[in-house]
C-alpha cells in the first residue's frame, strides 16, 4: 500500500511539473485526454462491479455528443466535453500518437496557444457538422435517435492537416515505406475517412473531415 501511495505521489508531482511549464501545449492535452480516459475506466469498473451500470451510462451520456437536436439543446456542453472522451483504448492511443507526432511539429512553429486553439476548432467544428449532418441529411438521420459522438479524432485532424499545410514537404521515415512527405500522410488519412462517410462510423469519420476542414 505505502508502494502504491509512492507511487501515485510521484505521478501527481510529475503532472504538477508538466501544467506548471509553459512551453507544453501538447503534452498538457495529451495528459488531459488521459486523464479523462483513466477516470472513466475507473468508474466503469466501479459502477460495473457495484451493480450499477446504469449510473455509468448516465454520466457518459452527459460527455458524448448526442445527434438528435432535441437532445442536444438539453446538453449543449457536450458539444465541448465529446472531444476529450474516449471508451476504447485503442482509440485513444492512435489519437495521442498523432498530437503528439504532429502537435509538436505543429508547436515548434506557431506557439503552443495556436495548437490549442486548432485542437478546440477542430474539435467543435467536428461536432457542429456532425450535428448538422445527422439532422438535415436522410442517409443518416435515420439513426439520429440512438448515435452520438466522442472522441478526439476531428481535433486530431485539425493538428494533422494544420501541420501539413504550413510544411507539407516535411518529410516522415514511416516502417516499410520509407520517407514520406507529410502532405501525402495528410491527404491519405482524408481520403480514407470520405471512403468510411458510409458505413457504421460515418458520424466518427464526419467529425474527421470536419476537422480537416
Amino acid at each position: 500500500f505505502r508502494s502504491l501511495l509512492h507511487i501515485m505521489s510521484g505521478i501527481i508531482n510529475d503532472l504538477r511539473s508538466e501544467f506548471n511549464k509553459t512551453n507544453n501545449t501538447v503534452i498538457k492535452l495529451i495528459w488531459i485526454n488521459l486523464l479523462v480516459f483513466i477516470s472513466i475506466i475507473v468508474c466503469q469498473v466501479i459502477f460495473y462491479y457495484g451493480n450499477a451500470p446504469q449510473v455509468y451510462e448516465w454520466i457518459m451520456a452527459q460527455l458524448r455528443l448526442p445527434a438528435a437536436i432535441n437532445s442536444f439543446i438539453y446538453k449543449p456542453w457536450t458539444l465541448f466535453t465529446n472531444f476529450f472522451v474516449h471508451e476504447d483504448i485503442w482509440h485513444i492511443l492512435f489519437n495521442l500518437l498523432f498530437l503528439y507526432w504532429f502537435g509538436n511539429l505543429l508547436e515548434e512553429y506557431i506557439g503552443g496557444r495556436r495548437v490549442a486553439a486548432l485542437y478546440i476548432l477542430g474539435g467543435l467544428s467536428g461536432g457542429l457538422v456532425f450535428l448538422l449532418m445527422f439532422n438535415v441529411v436522410p442517409y443518416l438521420h435515420a439513426g439520429v435517435a440512438t448515435v452520438s459522438l466522442i472522441g478526439a479524432s476531428g481535433a486530431i485532424f485539425a493538428i494533422i492537416v494544420g501541420a501539413a499545410t504550413l510544411l507539407p514537404d516535411y518529410t516522415f521515415f514511416l516502417l516499410f515505406l520509407g520517407p514520406v512527405r507529410l502532405k501525402y500522410i495528410a491527404g491519405f488519412y482524408i481520403l480514407l475517412s470520405v471512403a468510411e462517410l458510409v458505413g457504421t462510423n460515418a458520424g466518427g469519420n464526419l467529425a474527421h473531415f470536419a476537422g480537416a476542414l
